[in-house]
């Protein structure tokens, strides 16, 4: 008796145990089964997730790239200035590279009828829209005379980037003295710089004939500091005494004003000087 005693409790134990394992094995079961589930609902969120982050990413290319486009710079420019001296170079570059246009204040004496003709040619080359031109003229008026006028006034109301100052050396050589031409077109260069623009300095047009006016103008070249450039567009002209050079002036009697040959010898030079063209 004692023996079935103690087999009866092996058996109930063994069942016990069986029990136990019956049921870890089917709590093992559900646990997988719970993990599974979990790994499958995160591994969708994360799929879904990083679908999200991708479509953001590419629409923040799309606009970084519509951005660039629309900010994309134009520098055809760089191909037509490479005459202008480094420093206004260097003040187009910067202002370009703000899509903004390049204020050009040129100041001409009146009788001046390249004026026109110059701006459809920096036109003709850098578009309608990469220079402002803004021009301002005198009449008779010697530099003091200018300097007096205050006209750096009227180009500062221009907001000028750069400047194209046709010096009135001709005027100059009729009623002053060489040396108060010197001073007073010096004073004035300098004030027109004081208005922050590149300033870019050319003569008033030669002469046939002239004796004292040329001897001038080439003191005056000389004596212009080298920080202004100068646009030395008289030696495009043949010989002073020169029949060639009679024929470029209006038949008046004094061959002092330019024809429309004469002057297109000047508006050569400049645009060349503009457009390296």
């Amino acid at each position: 008796m004692a023996f079935f005693r103690i087999s009866n409790r092996v058996i109930t134990i063994i069942n016990l145990g069986s029990f136990f394992i019956n049921m870890m094995k089917k709590g093992i079961f559900v646990i997988t089964i719970v993990i599974s589930i979990a790994l499958i609902i995160g591994g969708f969120y994360s799929y879904n997730s990083r679908i999200n982050n991708l479509s953001k990413a590419d629409k923040g290319k799309e606009v970084v790239k519509n951005s660039s486009e629309k900010n994309q710079i134009d520098l055809t420019y760089k191909n037509y200035y490479k005459n202008l001296p480094k420093s206004v170079q260097n003040k187009i570059d910067d202002i370009s590279s703000k899509n903004k246009e390049v204020t050009l204040t040129c100041i001409w004496q009146s009788d001046s009828v390249i004026s026109e003709q110059f701006q459809q040619n920096l036109q003709k080359y850098y578009g309608n829209k990469f220079w402002n031109i803004k021009n301002i003229t005198y009449n008779g008026e010697t530099s003091e005379q200018l300097l007096a006028e205050k006209v750096q006034n009227q180009v500062l109301a221009t907001n000028p980037d750069v400047v194209l100052y046709e010096a009135p050396l001709f005027n100059d050589n009729q009623n002053i003295e060489a040396t108060a031409s010197w001073t007073s077109n010096e004073q004035l260069i300098t004030n027109l710089a004081s208005t922050g623009a590149e300033v870019i300095v050319q003569p008033s047009p030669p002469i046939y004939g002239g004796v004292v006016y040329p001897v001038q103008e080439e003191q005056f070249k000389q004596s212009l500091s080298t920080k202004y450039p100068y646009i030395d567009y008289w030696a495009s002209y043949p010989d002073k005494n020169s029949d060639e050079m009679k024929g470029l002036f209006s038949d008046d009697g004094v061959y002092r004003t330019l024809n429309d040959s004469g002057n297109k010898v000047w508006l050569d030079y400049i645009t060349k000087y503009f457009t390296a063209n």
